[in-house]
This record gives structure tokens, sequence and C-alpha cells, in this order.
């Protein structure tokens, strides 16, 4: 981690809802972000505005979710930042619900 940043943030997202069949979660995210699933071609990181429901998320080495819908949610407030050295693989997410709450992500930035 090089930094680690609350920032204040208003704009459009993508809210994620998943299910794994007996625990459902959901991730708001921006465009851009590229998370790891298994769709129809197989095991990818896909960028979160080409998901689809029905892909299968994976929220940790052992736990998958399917994608039950994908909403265009509108956020104002604050949002914790996490620079990660450029073009690594790491599992985000929230302390509420451990394993429904992460997601295997890549950070890749074209810019950089």
């Amino acid at each position: 981690v090089i930094s680690v940043l609350n920032k204040p943030v208003e704009d459009w997202f993508n809210r994620i809802n998943y299910s794994n069949g007996n625990e459902s979660g959901s991730s708001l995210l921006p465009n851009g972000k590229l998370i790891l699933v298994q769709d129809l071609e197989g095991v990818k990181f896909k960028s979160v505005e080409d998901l689809s429901p029905g892909d299968t998320l994976f929220n940790s080495p052992t736990t998958t979710s399917e994608i039950t819908s994908i909403n265009n949610e509108y956020y104002s407030g604050s949002m914790v930042m996490i620079d990660i050295e450029t073009s690594d693989v790491f599992i985000a997410g929230t302390d509420t619900n451990e394993i429904l709450n992460t997601l295997v992500v890549h950070n890749f930035c074209p810019q950089k």
C-alpha cells in the first residue's frame, strides 16, 4: 500500500449486487475497476461496466457469488481510496460481511 486517503466523492457508480445462494452482498464500484469473474468465456478480469448478471465473482480464493443485478447509483459522501502499487491484484472489501463484501480486483491503470 502506497497511501490510504479518506476522500469526499460525488459521482455516479455501479452498484453490483450478488449472492452465493445463502447470503447476498453488494459493492459500489467506479467505472474502470477490474474485477475477477468467470463468464461463458472463462475466468478473467472484466471492467465493471462490462459485467453482466449471471457472471460469477470471486469473493475470496474459495468463495464465489453470482451477479444478480447491476444498477447505476449516484453517491455523495466519503470514500476510502487505497493506492496499491501499480498492476497488483488484491482483495478489496469491507468489514461488515467478510466474505460477501469482498471482491478480487486489479488496480491496473493505463494512465500510469
